[in-house]
């Protein structure tokens, strides 16, 4: 089968020609239109005729047929002509133009036949034009000058023949007989020839370091040679360069994928159309989708509609509109689950010679967090500054050397400035001059520490009058480094307050002149009245003497019927005097936190309790009373000892009833009847002297505390003592 190119273009002509000599006389027909074309096909596989319009009235004609037959001077060419042209002229262009035919207006089957015809005398003719060793002599041609080494090498691994380039890349000595294949000498050729197989592209290196060298090898097996030799032909390519091209390529390529696989920018590259080029992992990671999923449609797709308006206007901008080649956009991107996130993105538009897109490049953050961040900021903000310009406080917000950023409108209202007035200016300014050391040293500690601090200081008016200022400073902190950036105050006017503190002070320091001086006459009227109870005691002490003697003395009953009332009142008068010794202390000392527990002992050791068992169980209670608490427990067991009559128990503890605690003593003695209870705390009742639990009552009341009898008379007594909140403590056992 004969092949031809056929170059026209007049496409409607030679259609029918092309069907014709393909399905009447077994011939191939190519149909090209342009120089360019005919090249490109002619490249991939040589035709055995080139068939070609003439065209008069353009160079393109002879053109192309000078630039066939420098690039493939054996190849056959066919002219078709419209007639006018001179036969001889043309032929003599190309020495293988053939001949050339007269094109009717239409095709028609002489001309078809004539035709077929001129293409089989052209193809005997480029035979019959070669002359004899033709081909031997072109392949000689064609192996001295290319670029890759060609050589024929026996099973031994002599060279039989090798053409110049392989005595380049091999270093070979050798002009093709008897010669050793230089760099090759390693190379297994008797297992390749033995085999009887082709080898493609296999790489073959020698050496090490610097001085490796890699071979491309394709070879075969070739026919027994002269003498029996078994031989092989080779070409030999020196492709170490290439080699380690590209294997710093894959290692670049390595490194480059090592660090997209592990960045947190967001890194794409698409074509103008807005296909993918390039997609980075984080990608995936921000967008939720897999790599798959993401190469399986334009990223553009998983733009909100806005990013992509800005995007196109971008790459499509006119040549006078455009700015910089590389700017900074706020794109949004949808994700898998239907939420979306906000990038910052530098979004670089890459341009051909001619100004024309040919990729764009975005590298971008995923600022969603920033930008809820910014959001909360501004809302807070807005919240920050209706509360504030709402606030009868002055609300401000300085630097962190004073100076005022913001001052809301309340200081009109308080010092008659507006806050233009304000703004700019160190609060320093405003302070009094004995004050400032103390706003200076509050700024320094709320910098230092991240506590709020409450100072109060006088502040100058816009008349020059000063008002007192109670102020709340805190320092507001980076989120990230926790470093101050700026000082909040919140400050109010305290003047009245601070004027009512100065008199309640001033009263306060009359109240402890009176104190002292009335401390100071009850120590003089309890030294008056120990002198005078121990003035008294003596002569009672002497007029009970007389009662003794007059007794033995008298012995009219009359008279000492009188002696006895006499003798009874000195004794109630030594009550009175005892009661007065009792009562003096009470009071006299500020009420202390006691420990239950070790008053009560202390009461308990100084008593005689043989026989009787005594259980304590107020563990952690602390109780706020008069010094004299210890004489309350003392008297309790005292009662119970003297009056109990059966007693051989006594119990202490307490329990939690609301807000209040309830002291509790028990015994088992014989009770106290019903219609005595309240009675037994008057003074001057019992069969004693009816001191004991008057006291008691009186000692307790001085802190709020108040005892009562609760017993069942066969049962023991029962004294609650109630201490009402903010009178008790109670610590537990691993506090201190």
């Amino acid at each position: 089968m004969i092949t031809v190119l056929l170059l026209d273009d007049d496409h409607d002509f030679f259609a029918s020609i092309r069907q014709h000599l393909a399905r009447v006389c077994d011939i191939t027909v190519h149909f090209v239109t342009s120089t360019g074309e005919a090249l490109r096909v002619i490249h991939q596989k040589v035709p055995d005729v080139i068939v070609a319009r003439y065209w008069k009235t353009s160079q393109e004609g002879p053109a192309l047929i000078r630039e066939l037959w420098k690039k493939y001077p054996a190849i056959p060419v066919v002219i078709i002509t419209d007639g006018s042209e001179n036969e001889e002229n043309i032929i003599a262009q190309h020495p293988l133009i053939a001949l050339c035919l007269e094109r009717p207006i239409k095709p028609n089957a002489r001309f078809l036949l004539e035709l077929a015809e001129t293409i089989r005398i052209a193809v005997m003719r480029c035979t019959e034009h070669q002359e004899p060793g033709y081909e031997q002599n072109l392949l000689a041609q064609i192996m001295e000058t290319s670029t890759a080494g060609i050589l024929v090498v026996d099973q031994n691994g002599i060279v039989t023949f090798e053409n110049r380039a392989a005595k380049e890349i091999l270093g070979s000595e050798s002009t093709g007989a008897g010669q050793g294949a230089g760099s090759l000498a390693g190379f297994p050729f008797a297992e390749v020839i033995a085999s009887g197989s082709p080898i493609r592209d296999q790489h073959y290196t020698i050496g090490e370091g610097e001085q490796e060298r890699v071979f491309r090898i394709n070879g075969a097996p070739l026919q027994t040679g002269p003498e029996g030799r078994q031989q092989m032909v080779m070409v030999v390519e020196d492709v170490t360069e290439t080699v380690q091209l590209e294997e710093a390529l894959i290692r670049s390529e390595d490194r480059y994928r090592l660090i997209a696989d592990n960045m947190e920018d967001l890194v794409w590259m698409m074509r103008p159309d807005h296909s993918n080029l390039f997609i980075s992992p984080s990608m995936e990671r921000a967008l939720g989708y897999s790599f798959e999923e993401l190469q399986a449609v334009p990223l553009r797709e998983h733009l909100t509609w806005e990013s992509q308006i800005l995007i196109d206007r971008a790459v499509f901008e006119k040549p006078e509109e455009r700015g910089a080649a590389s700017r900074t956009f706020d794109l949004e991107f949808q994700r898998k689950d239907d939420t979306t996130i906000r990038a910052e993105v530098q979004l670089t538009v890459i341009r051909d010679e001619e100004g024309h897109p040919s990729g764009i490049l975005g590298v971008g953050r995923d600022v969603t967090a920033r930008r809820r961040a910014e959001l909360a900021l501004r809302e807070s903000e807005e919240r920050f500054r209706l509360l504030a310009e709402n606030s009868s406080d002055m609300i401000a917000r300085h630097a962190l050397d004073g100076t005022f950023w913001y001052v809301s409108p309340a200081c009109t209202t308080l010092l008659g400035y507006i806050p233009e007035q304000m703004i700019g200016r160190s609060s320093l300014a405003f302070i009094h001059p004995d004050d400032i050391s103390i706003v200076q040293q509050a700024y320094l500690d709320i910098l230092s520490v991240p506590d709020v601090l409450r100072i109060s200081y006088r502040y100058r008016r816009i008349d020059g009058t000063y008002i007192w200022f109670e102020t709340t400073c805190r320092a507001i902190r980076d989120p990230v480094s926790d470093a101050p950036i700026e000082i909040y105050t919140s400050s109010r006017d305290v003047t009245d307050r601070k004027r009512l503190e100065e008199a309640i002070t001033g009263q306060t320091e009359e109240l402890k002149q009176y104190s002292a001086a009335l401390a100071q006459a009850n120590q003089k009227l309890n030294l008056l009245n120990s002198v005078t109870r121990h003035d008294i005691q003596n002569q009672l002490t002497v007029i009970s003497g007389y009662f003794e003697i007059m007794q033995t003395e008298i012995t009219d009953p009359v008279l000492l019927g009188y002696l006895h009332r006499q003798q009874h009142a000195a004794e109630l008068i030594n009550h009175q005097i005892e009661f007065t010794k009792a009562y003096q202390n009470l009071g006299a000392e500020a009420p202390t936190w006691r420990n239950a527990t070790e008053v009560l002992s202390a009461a308990i050791v100084s008593l005689d309790l043989e026989g009787i068992d005594a259980y304590v169980d107020l563990q952690g209670l602390e109780i706020f009373a008069d010094p004299m608490l210890e004489k309350v427990f003392y008297n309790l067991l005292e009662n119970g000892i003297r009056h109990g009559e059966t007693i051989t128990s006594i119990r202490f503890w307490y329990e939690e009833v609301g807000e209040e605690v309830v002291l509790v003593y028990l015994d088992d003695g014989v009770g106290i009847p019903l219609t005595q209870k309240e009675q037994i705390f008057k003074r001057g009742f019992g069969s004693n002297t009816g001191l004991g639990l008057f006291l008691i009552r009186e000692i307790l009341s001085i802190t709020r505390i108040h005892i009562r009898e609760t017993g069942k008379e066969g049962e023991g007594a029962r004294f609650e003592i109630t201490i009402p909140a903010g009178g008790y403590r109670i610590k537990k056992e691993n506090q201190r």
